[in-house]
């Protein structure tokens, strides 16, 4: 009593994830618009939306509403609409730029017109070549915008995004080791392509790796309006390619979540990603299933640390669909950190080396390199300071245990120590 049938459609147009990120809004927008278009235009009705005149005039109409400026504006300011033309913002950034001094605040204002420029042409190219599925034909298959849309637009380039920041920034999944190596200006542009879209979601490898790079107060300032899955759920990382994700494995196919879910199409397979349906409708599902061992996790990052061991600067595969900038600043800091070594500073102390005083303040650490000449040292030494982003600098004039295979290469993760953030990490360049 009182139950009526929906149709597909209707069904799909009320599913959401419980949390939208600013590209998932900004597509589900255009596909909304879209649909609207359509109807208004007498193009209604399924056969009339599939023949060619349709689909021609829904990609002309969507090309003059979808220019990148409107998706950086929606990425970059705190609500999304693509028919608002306001300006740009600084989106979660902001803190950081009020408080800038005049030349940062300068690049900053430079590195705006670029504001998540490279992320919305790859978000507006993937929502025009999928409108057709998003708008029209899974709407019909009770598959929503939102799914639709996180699925075939915006997790792959969430993740795209995610793996070329990762990439160039060093990102070992705790500490962006490549970070200290980047000039001031290069990690303005960084933070301005790669942090300042609305709204990164809370825990996600995406906000880890960009507060990684700050002091935990400026971390608290720009993560203060991020969002939160609600207390139920911990997919929707996942969902939006904002995290690592998630592979069957042989227990997996064999529990008895995958058997309530074998006769969909395309049923759990070992190797496979867990279906997107799946990871919307189960509750605790990302901590449950790894923990019972029915998922294999691939964490975006975790194979973004230079490879210095193999001899080679020059970008990998995975980094072809990245800016040409980035693959250029990927060879850069490659190049820059060979014969860099890390330790855990706790273990100065044991290691019973003397440290030149007072320590210097060099904004690089090539600068640090270059500043003690030919002066007779056993290394370079540097901390990093992300509060002000700066490198502390010091000779290591002598040490009595000394042992240079307890150290670990940047970037070489054989051997390498446990991860570590900037405070307890100290930087080692040994004078032959």
């Amino acid at each position: 009593s009182g139950c009526e049938c929906i149709g597909s459609d209707s069904f799909a147009l009320d599913e959401k994830i419980p949390v939208d990120v600013a590209a998932l809004q900004f597509c589900e927008a255009a596909a909304d618009l879209l649909r609207g278009e359509l109807f208004k235009n007498g193009y209604g009705q399924p056969d009339a939306r599939s023949n060619q005149y349709a689909v021609t005039y829904a990609h002309n109409w969507l090309n003059q509403m979808l220019p990148v400026h409107v998706c950086q504006q929606a990425l970059s300011a705190s609500k999304v609409s693509i028919t608002d033309s306001s300006s740009l913002g600084f989106g979660r950034m902001a803190p950081l730029v009020a408080k800038a001094n005049s030349a940062d605040r300068n690049a900053w204002e430079h590195a705006l017109t670029r504001v998540c420029h490279d992320e919305c042409e790859q978000l507006v190219r993937e929502t025009l070549e999928n409108f057709h599925d998003i708008a029209m034909k899974d709407p019909e298959k009770g598959i929503s915008f939102t799914r639709s849309c996180a699925s075939k637009v915006v997790q792959k380039v969430e993740a795209e995004t995610l793996g070329c920041c990762s990439r160039v920034c060093g990102w070992n999944n705790v500490t962006c080791m490549s970070w200290p190596f980047l000039s001031p200006n290069q990690k303005i542009q960084w933070e301005a392509q790669c942090c300042s879209e609305w709204n990164v979601l809370k825990g996600s490898s995406r906000q880890r790796m960009c507060d990684s790079v700050l002091s935990p107060a400026d971390a608290a300032k720009v993560s203060k309006n991020d969002v939160t899955e609600p207390p139920d759920v911990d997919t929707d990382a996942v969902i939006v390619g904002q995290d690592s994700f998630l592979f069957w494995t042989d227990a997996g196919v064999k529990s008895d979540l995958a058997k309530d879910y074998a006769s969909m199409d395309g049923p759990p397979q070992v190797g496979e990603p867990v279906d997107m349906l799946i990871l919307m409708h189960q509750k605790h599902l990302r901590k449950k299933g790894l923990d019972q061992g029915w998922f294999e996790e691939k964490i975006p990052g975790d194979e973004s640390l230079l490879q210095m061991g193999e001899g080679s600067c020059e970008p990998p595969p995975d980094m072809v669909s990245c800016t040409e900038t980035f693959k250029k600043w990927y060879r850069s800091t490659c190049t820059q950190e060979t014969g860099w070594n890390y330790k855990n500073k706790a273990h100065n102390q044991a290691l019973k080396c003397k440290f030149s005083m007072p320590a210097e303040i060099e904004k690089t650490p090539l600068a640090c390199k270059k500043k003690f000449g030919k002066e007779k040292r056993v290394a370079n030494y540097f901390e990093f300071k992300p509060d002000d982003q700066n490198v502390v600098c010091q000779k290591v004039e002598s040490c009595k245990f000394l042992d240079k295979n307890h150290f670990a290469k940047i970037g070489d993760k054989e051997g390498a120590e446990e991860r570590m953030n900037f405070e307890q990490i100290g930087f080692w360049h040994f004078v032959p």
